[in-house]
């Protein structure tokens, strides 16, 4: 097992560098929160009746991200699609943010042509490729994406122009200064993270070191969570290790009777509940009483209180700490972080697949 206070077995397994892209997750949130500002949208978006945000993987976490945010104060409903269909709603009333970071996802512009037939107002978030050069051919806005790695560390490059459009239509409430806040909060909180920083006193490699060898579960509510998602998928990338999510208070009406089953197994398991004094209080007091009952059930769980003066700051603060917590238990588990093979293989398998015409649930033609 890796020892984590040895920053120099890292460079061994990091070949593409994702400790350092985790590292400027800070800057690279205010720098790609200046860049946004720099897009203009049309001000007829403004009246649009609905919200539909395209994406997959580390793209479309952005979208959740800025729906949880959302909850309280969006004008209209905000949906995510992940894949091929869009809902039959959506029309010229309808605001349709497609992202792609490869701009080649091939879900999301199945889904953006589909959009684009029912004439829907349309925003593009891409870096290149097919999504970019038909938003540019067709004078559809584009916050265009400049740097180059793993979409799931470019997350600062695909959320910030969401909530820049959600902020600018009037769709969301969060404004500039809070966002700025936010960014500048997490630069103030990452050091304590740093891989120069001892076991002892690091809480993501404490975390790491409680989540090494166990089937990792994340529970969290509101606002975030989708952070919990966010932890969820980058222990499956950056670790190569499986886990899973839940979310409150809807865990407490379900997952929480099967804390049971099967016996002898608990040992194997780890919940991770995100906590935030930020909660309806109602919610804290319910994860509190799941936390009891975990703990009856001699599951090993963690509480994480997120640190942040607004839901915003607080879901970045979550999001840096649970990459951190990724990227060590990586290096626990001896693998490299950026390469995702099993993605590939599928890629892979659908690029020798005929390519077809995808058809809209509803539409009358393929």
């Amino acid at each position: 097992m890796t020892n984590l206070d040895d920053e120099r077995s890292f460079a061994l397994l990091d070949s593409g560098g994702m400790g350092a892209q985790i590292a400027g997750f800070p800057h690279a949130c205010a720098a790609a929160w200046a860049e946004a500002q720099k897009v203009s949208l049309p001000l007829a978006y403004r009246a649009v009746r609905s919200v539909v945000i395209l994406g997959m993987g580390g793209s479309a976490i952005s979208g959740d991200l800025a729906r949880a945010l959302g909850t309280n104060s969006a004008s209209v409903p905000i949906e995510v699609v992940r894949g091929y269909h869009i809902p039959g709603y959506v029309d010229s009333n309808t605001l349709v943010i497609a992202i792609s970071y490869s701009g080649g996802t091939e879900e999301t512009l199945a889904a953006f042509s589909a959009a684009k037939e029912r004439t829907a107002s349309l925003i593009v978030v891409a870096s290149g490729g097919k999504l970019q050069a038909r938003a540019l051919a067709a004078g559809i806005p584009h916050y265009a994406i400049r740097t180059k790695s793993q979409p799931r560390a470019a997350l600062p490059h695909l959320y910030m122009p969401v909530l820049h459009a959600l902020t600018t239509l009037y769709l969301i409430r969060c404004s500039a200064r809070e966002i700025e806040q936010a960014a500048s909060f997490i630069a103030d909180q990452a050091p304590a993270f740093a891989s120069d920083v001892p076991t002892n006193e690091n809480p993501a490699k404490n975390l790491a070191r409680a989540l090494f060898g166990k089937i990792v579960s994340i529970h969290a509510s509101e606002f975030l969570g989708e952070v919990a998602r966010r932890w969820k998928t980058q222990i499956n990338e950056n670790s190569k290790q499986w886990a899973e999510f839940e979310t409150l208070p809807e865990a407490n009406h379900n997952a929480v009777v099967g804390y049971a089953h099967p016996l002898g197994n608990t040992d194997s398991i780890c919940v991770i509940q995100l906590h935030s004094p930020l909660y309806h209080e109602r919610t804290r007091i319910g994860m509190e009483a799941a936390r009891e009952l975990l703990n009856a059930a001699s599951i090993a769980n963690r509480l994480v209180t997120v640190l942040g003066p607004t839901p915003l700051a607080q879901q970045l603060f979550a999001i840096l700490l649970g990459d951190y917590v990724s990227y060590y238990l990586a290096m626990l588990n001896g693998v490299d972080p950026t390469p995702v093979a099993n993605i590939d293989h599928v890629k892979a398998r659908l690029a020798e697949a005929p390519t077809q015409v995808v058809p809209q649930r509803g539409d009358t033609k393929v």
